[in-house]
């Protein structure tokens, strides 16, 4: 109430004044404004990149806005005052009414550019004790009287598409100026948040579809003494809704978004997409994060152990453990076309479009689809480095094709069967950079055998820290005692891997599959080349499973511990 009270105060006082001055100043004063108002939301961004952001971050958009359109209307007011003389046509009753109208719209636009101004800077209780939204109601925004706020937006972002038009309109990289600025405050219980961050201090690592995202029910305490029981947290699966799709997006911070304390602090609202819907620009924000306690699935809402009902994470503050490195899950249009990720005010990475991951299940077609390759993201949060590998969540898929990247043209191979360019059995092994350029027919697929299907299970090679641990690690990758359990009870050895990391410097791929001999109850042998010590966090790792078909995958074992795969719905068709 009060910052509306502060606006409608500023609005009448600067009209009245322009009105007494008579119609000529304040046509005047009319055009400067809507010149330097062009002029403002064209450079202030420019402005507070390149000038402001190192003397006061926080303040940079806030003072940038400001005063890319009060110098230039000074100095062309004062320069007009000089060159134009002034005299009055009009009756004075007719003179000051034609002034006040000229006024009050030069008077309403000026206050506009205050109130954006003002909601550009950080205020961890609001200024005047104004928020747009309530955490707990975010459907239920709060608008400034009159909406000058919007209002002078919206005309800013017409002019900027129209006569004062540059290389890029205003609402086409801030569909919806005011809310995007509403979700950036921090909050009195976030302070310390920063808000401003340079235009380069966010990347995409990675993008990749994703089949679902969870609701968590976080782990409880009960009782007391020895009668205390903990229960672990609980995860219900949500597809994406109708019509759209869920993409993971891990992100790359740099050292200059963090706060005082070296943390990266943010809300997922804070994180949007940005692009074209039909042809009209659209924003979305990310609507889910890595857990902390299973960093492979992505929780779009939480309910602790004091909550009564399921809170939305884009609200929630979020911080990152270690490193740069953030995890987070969009959900949009089928339709919708991405341009560039923003991150808090300022921070811009132009999109990386998804060809790598998971499609998401449809029916079976004769026509299959063809998955990428993605290397598994970073998993700098857990505890666990002793099981050999965990499963990538996500991105387990059925079928015979080999990722485009994989189709082996320049090869040496041991005991190989290859008919049509698919890979009966065998091992194949060369450098990835030497596929272009190779002379073999392609190994582009692995057969199949008609009663089965063929699971790609994504997994990440972990690495021990302590010595207890790297033994413990070594001893469990050594053995590959890594099962698949189906519906129906039945226990699955691989019947194959692939992998592609970092040997000596180079890309290099391996492809090992024996269907028949790891159906009998055989083992196939490690890599050629590529060791332990090679995976990274750019490389990747699958092992392959026939499944019969109709049968479900529930459970993965590493030996050391067993993966519940139920909420993947990776049933065999």
């Amino acid at each position: 109430m009060w910052f509306s009270v502060f606006l409608l105060a500023f609005l009448f006082a600067s009209a009245y004044f322009l009105a007494i001055q008579g119609f000529t100043n304040s046509a005047i004063m009319c055009v400067l404004t809507i010149v330097c108002l062009a002029l403002s939301f064209g450079t202030y961004e420019y402005v507070a990149q390149t000038l402001l952001i190192k003397i006061k971050p926080d303040f940079a958009y806030a003072l940038a806005l400001m005063a890319t359109f009060i110098v230039p209307l000074a100095v062309f007011r004062v320069l007009l005052d000089m060159w134009i003389p002034r005299c009055s046509l009009f009756p004075q009753i007719i003179d000051r009414g034609l002034g006040a109208a000229a006024g009050f719209v030069s008077a309403f636009l000026m206050t506009g550019v205050l109130a954006l101004a003002i909601q550009m800077v950080p205020w961890e209780t609001g200024f005047l004790g104004f928020n747009r939204f309530d955490p707990e109601k975010p459907d239920e925004p709060t608008e400034v009287w009159l909406k000058p706020d919007r209002a002078t937006a919206a005309f800013a972002a017409s002019l900027s598409d129209g006569i004062f038009s540059g290389s890029q309109p205003f609402a086409k990289d801030h569909p919806d100026f005011i809310t995007e600025l509403a979700w950036l405050h921090p909050g009195p219980e976030r302070r310390g948040v920063r808000f401003v961050v340079p235009r380069d201090s966010v990347s995409i690592k990675e993008a990749s579809p994703l089949q679902i995202v969870y609701e968590k029910k976080g782990a409880r305490t009960t009782g007391r003494g020895r009668s205390r029981t903990e229960t672990s947290a609980e995860y219900t699966a949500r597809d994406s809704k109708s019509g759209q799709v869920l993409t993971k997006v891990t992100l790359n911070l740099a050292s200059e978004a963090q706060d005082d304390d070296s943390r990266h602090r943010f809300t997922p609202r804070s994180i949007r997409l940005v692009g074209e819907l039909d042809g009209q620009p659209e924003t979305y924000h990310a609507i889910a994060i890595a857990d902390d306690d299973e960093p492979y699935r992505y929780v779009c809402a939480f309910q602790g152990e004091d909550d009564k009902a399921m809170k939305d994470v884009a609200d929630m503050l979020f911080s990152t453990r270690s490193g740069g490195s953030v995890e987070v899950v969009f959900e949009y249009p089928e339709r919708f076309q991405p341009r560039f990720l923003a991150y808090k005010l300022g921070g811009r990475a132009p999109w990386k479009k998804p060809t790598r991951g998971t499609p998401q299940p449809t029916e079976q077609t004769p026509s299959e689809p063809t998955p990428q390759p993605t290397p598994p993201p970073t998993d700098s949060s857990s505890n666990d480095r002793v099981s050999g590998v965990r499963v990538d969540f996500g991105r387990p898929h059925f079928g015979s094709r080999l990722p485009d990247s994989l189709a082996m043209t320049s090869y040496a191979g041991r005991d190989t069967e290859i008919r049509s360019g698919s890979l009966v059995q065998g091992h194949v092994h060369g450098y990835l950079e030497d596929q272009e350029s190779g002379n073999k027919d392609p190994v582009s697929s692995l057969t199949v055998p008609q009663d089965k299907c063929l699971l790609h299970l994504v997994v990440k090679s972990l690495r021990a820290r302590s010595t207890l641990g790297k033994a413990l690690n070594f001893t469990v990758q050594t053995l590959q005692n890594y099962t698949l359990e189906d519906d129906q009870g039945n226990i699955h050895t691989p019947v194959g891997k692939y992998a592609i990391a970092r040997v000596g410097g180079r890309d290099y791929v391996e492809i090992l599959y024996f269907p028949e001999y790891a159906e009998s109850g055989g083992r196939f042998g490690q890599f050629n080349k590529i060791k332990g010590q090679h995976f990274d966090d750019d490389s990747q790792l699958v092992f392959l499973y026939l499944l019969d078909k109709g049968v479900k995958a529930v459970k993965f074992s590493t030996g050391r511990k067993t993966v519940d795969l139920t909420g993947q719905n990776l049933v065999a068709r």
